[in-house]
């Protein structure tokens, strides 16, 4: 009877599921997703398993799940016949709720891929299931967590998400567009290093920000490390004064970091901040010896961490006597914003989508024109309108945090 059945499956569905082995260095413990460096499922990727026999067909070409049992998988028609086996080559561009991400080689502007399996022969016992894991790269360590992240929000911006990564040649080298000087993100796209692809929280960020871009919000061209937003010499960090424009696209950044990799229910989240960090404004070489090591895992909670005392950063900044660039009417800082967003989510039961219908309302395409009173006059509208805050709400918040 087997030898029957042998020879009568010609095709028979196999599940293939595919992950990526892990190496990401900015984990933090204190998260509740990511964690450790673990296989992890690349949710939404495109799949090719061709035949190494006959005519050499494509026997299918599709996307992996994206949520349930077979999350990272797909059922494809194969043969079981000894003998014929196949070729799998996975491919770096990603649908996942209703979203499109795609990593390319920066030198050429090709989608990247890679052939995970050859040679592989599907057996009608015990052979139809199988997982195929491939080794640590730049492409899949930024799938793995934009999948991830995806599954988790999109801030309601369905359909309007295209985020396309650029990541260096085989070479190491990165080659950034023509606005960029190096690292950046450039409306949708993000030219990334293999030292920041490697970094989840920093994926995560990228992808966050290019959420604004997404809104039609102005072209703040983060580029990561280097650029000077606020007029006094100082780059653009988690905890640097900042216009309005600036500390608000970055904060909610910052705050899809802390979503994607913490549970929304809880008072507090973990993320990770993997810029150099100046917490006093002191210069060189306090903030190198001193506030980098350990303002790396950051807290959502009140308060500056993991510095005392309890206040807002830019509370804290006015207390040592710093005097904002004229040009700054009301700066205001990124994890002050990440800290009024996510009280606002505790104590008033905003969502993610509700954050960013907040910047919507507020006309983000329209920022470059506007003042930093003006901004915040509109984020006071839109928070105030009718099921959203109460005046007095708001200002609790901002007088706590902004």
């Amino acid at each position: 009877m087997l030898a029957l059945l042998l020879g009568l499956a010609h095709a028979i569905d196999a599940r293939v599921c595919i992950e990526a082995h892990t190496s990401y260095t900015d984990l933090n413990p204190a998260s509740d997703y990511f964690t450790s460096n673990i296989d992890r499922r690349l949710r939404g990727i495109t799949v090719d398993v061709k035949e190494e026999f006959g005519a050499g067909n494509v026997v299918f070409s599709g996307r992996t799940d994206v949520t349930g049992a077979d999350v990272g998988c797909v059922t494809v028609p194969v043969s079981v016949t000894t003998g014929e086996t196949y070729k799998v080559r996975i491919w770096a561009e990603q649908a996942v709720a209703g979203a499109l991400v795609t990593v390319h080689d920066s030198a050429n502007g090709m989608v990247t891929s890679e052939v995970i399996e050859t040679n592989h022969q599907f057996f009608f016992l015990g052979g139809l299931d199988t997982t195929l894991t491939a080794d640590p790269r730049d492409d899949w360590h930024i799938l793995a967590v934009t999948g991830f992240a995806l599954n988790r929000a999109t801030g309601g911006l369905f359909g309007a998400i295209d985020t396309e990564f650029f990541i260096p040649d085989a070479n190491g080298t990165l080659h950034p567009s023509v606005s960029c000087s190096g690292e950046c993100i450039d409306g949708n796209a993000v030219y990334i290093s293999s030292a920041r692809a490697s970094k989840a929280h920093a994926v995560a960020y990228a992808l966050g920000f290019t959420f604004f871009e997404a809104m039609g919000g102005v072209d703040i061209d983060d580029s990561l490390d280097d650029i000077d937003y606020n007029g006094g010499g100082a780059p653009l960090h988690i905890a640097s004064p900042e216009h309005m424009s600036a500390a608000l696209a970055s904060g909610y950044a910052h705050l899809y970091s802390g979503i994607v990799f913490n549970l929304t229910s809880q008072s507090d989240c973990a993320i990770t901040n993997w810029q150099p960090t100046d917490w006093d404004l002191m210069g060189a070489p306090c903030f190198q010896r001193i506030d980098t090591p350990v303002g790396t895992f950051m807290s959502c909670a009140v308060g500056r961490s993991p510095l005392a005392p309890a206040w807002g950063q830019r509370a804290y900044y006015e207390a040592m006597g710093y005097t904002p660039p004229a040009a700054l009417d009301v700066p205001a800082v990124p994890i002050d914003v990440v800290r009024f967003w996510w009280q606002a989510m505790q104590d008033h039961g905003l969502s993610f989508t509700d954050i960013t219908d907040v910047y919507v309302d507020t006309s983000p395409w329209n920022w470059d024109t506007k003042t930093d009173t003006d901004i915040e006059t509109d984020l006071e509208d839109a928070l105030t309108s009718p099921g959203r805050l109460t005046t007095t709400q708001f200002e609790a918040l901002r007088n706590r945090h902004l």
